[in-house]
């Protein structure tokens, strides 16, 4: 059974790809849903709406219930104020770094909010196509590589085709899709969480997918709790029925950290 959500507001940190952290309809009431992506060399831009009920019908009188936002350093003093666009939009032309701890803070129905979030170190890749591939599919063998020392690793592969995702199969016994047979092949996304500073991983693209010059993949070093909301976002895309757990008392929803590569295939 499918339910609906009245979305009266969404906060997203993204400029281009904003639909992708929207959530599928929740049973929680009257929150403010905090959905947003902060990547390195990228300005922020976010969307700020409340979500209500599935069992209201009636949606409320439309308010401003956002005010005061704001993005602050590590030392949680105020880096930039953003500004209020068009469409509830609010944005800022300062940029996140790499390897940077960020709170996003803001005034929702007279409570203030703060949210941490980090940009991971920077990472590398490299991508090599294997030999000998059907004429039908593409195998790639995919290397990321970091030098920042931390305990646990946590990457998500996409394939990227005008502003599209392209499906794609996997057999690494190191991805999430793997282990935990939740996710049903193709897949959009592939999880990878490793305690390796050097990890590879093999995916096929099938070749009809793909134009010439125009295919991409990325690779995002993401932070633990961005890796288990797109997770479960994956999850939400075969399952109608599922909502998305309330990680949070104060918001639904993630504000992720990431360090993005794109390399063209």
């Amino acid at each position: 059974m499918r339910y609906f959500l009245y979305i009266l507001t969404i906060l997203s940190i993204t400029v281009s790809c904003s639909e992708e952290y929207t959530p599928k309809p929740q049973k929680e009431k009257n929150y403010p849903v905090v959905l947003g992506e902060l990547s390195q060399n990228k300005s922020v831009s976010i969307l700020l709406n409340n979500a209500r009920n599935i069992t209201e019908t009636t949606p409320p009188p439309h308010k401003i219930l956002f005010s005061k936002v704001e993005l602050l350093d590590n030392a949680k003093k105020p880096i930039t104020k953003l500004v209020q666009k068009e469409n509830n939009r609010w944005e800022s032309d300062f940029t996140t770094q790499e390897d940077n701890t960020y709170y996003l803070q803001f005034n929702w129905n007279n409570k203030t909010i703060t949210i941490e979030t980090t940009v991971p170190p920077a990472c590398i890749a490299e991508i090599t196509k294997k030999q000998g591939n059907p004429v039908d599919s593409l195998s790639l063998n995919i290397t990321i590589s970091t030098s920042a020392h931390l305990e646990n690793y946590f990457y998500i592969i996409e394939c990227w085709q005008h502003y599209k995702r392209l499906p794609f199969d996997s057999n690494s016994s190191i991805s999430d899709n793997y282990k935990y047979g939740e996710l049903t092949a193709p897949y959009h996304r592939l999880f990878v969480k490793t305690q390796k500073k050097q990890q590879e991983i093999e995916i096929t693209i099938a070749k009809n997918l793909i134009a010439e010059n125009s295919a991409e993949i990325r690779i995002k070093s993401v932070t633990p709790k961005f890796y288990n909301y797109l997770y479960h976002k994956e999850l939400q895309e075969q399952d109608d029925n599922f909502f998305l757990p309330k990680l949070n008392t104060e918001y639904l929803g993630v504000l992720g950290g990431s360090y993005t590569l794109s390399l063209k295939l």
